[in-house]
């Protein structure tokens, strides 16, 4: 693995560098591919070291395209003199400069042929939604896309927890030790976790990109592509490791 800090142009990205860590291909590995790795919001490149790990017999045995993580502005060790005013679509911008910079340093491509890469992008949670918009933007770039626990990009987060201010809440009874105070804390948490995250990301106008669940239709650079994989947690799973998390550790009591 080889450890990079890349300096981005453009006006999204003024002073910024990203830290990267790239890990170069073997001589079996399909040409002109690259497989990229985003974080989950506020969640460093080496929360991806443990799959890394698990691919590394692959990896040995040099069939293994080159692969891309790295720190988005405010993650990690990327700097950044400024990361406020920034949503999803500075992420995406940022990372299509980060693509081209990766092209012309580490593939041999020239910046102006960065969408002849056939490029894998791996998200988790809002590293789905930046995905999902980067394929959407630059349509015909993206062979496959494996989105993680990708969070909801129609409606707002804290929707997903029902209101308890709103009528008719109490129309359900709620089961055992659930209750109103509780749903209310939990929309409190998630709503502050989700604005006042260390990239300065606004999640706001996320609905205004992709304002669908299931559209628009993605491009490949191939018919039938790009190939799109969603994975899940099982609901109980998560909720059984979530409640180790501080996060969600909320009092029941």
């Amino acid at each position: 693995m080889e450890d990079l800090l890349i300096d981005l142009d453009g006006p999204s990205s003024t002073s910024t560098q990203l830290s990267c860590t790239f890990i170069k291909s073997g001589p079996g590995a399909p040409l002109r591919t690259l497989i990229v790795f985003l974080n989950g919001i506020d969640s460093p490149q080496t929360a991806w070291y443990p799959v890394i790990r698990l691919i590394a017999q692959q990896l040995a045995a040099g069939n293994s395209p080159p692969i891309l993580m790295y720190d988005r502005v405010g993650q990690g060790d990327s700097i950044c003199s400024n990361v406020r005013n920034r949503d999803v679509m500075a992420a995406v911008m940022d990372l299509r400069a980060l693509l081209e910079r990766i092209a012309e340093t580490k593939l041999r491509v020239r910046k102006d042929e960065v969408n002849t890469i056939r490029t894998m992008l791996v998200g988790s949670s809002i590293g789905c939604t930046i995905a999902r918009l980067y394929a959407q933007t630059f349509p015909r770039t993206i062979g496959g896309l494996l989105l993680l626990d990708p969070i909801p990009t129609n409606r707002a987060i804290t929707s997903l927890f029902p209101d308890a201010r709103s009528p008719g809440f109490f129309n359900t009874p709620l089961p055992s030790p659930i209750t109103p105070a509780l749903y209310e804390k939990t929309r409190a948490l998630v709503k502050n976790n989700i604005c006042e995250n260390a990239e300065g990301i606004w999640m706001d106008n996320v609905c205004d990109y992709l304002p669908f669940s299931s559209l628009p239709k993605l491009q490949g650079p191939k018919p039938n592509t790009p190939l799109v994989t969603v994975v899940v947690h099982d609901p109980d799973v998560f909720a059984l490791q979530m409640k180790e998390v501080s996060f969600y550790s909320l009092d029941v009591r």
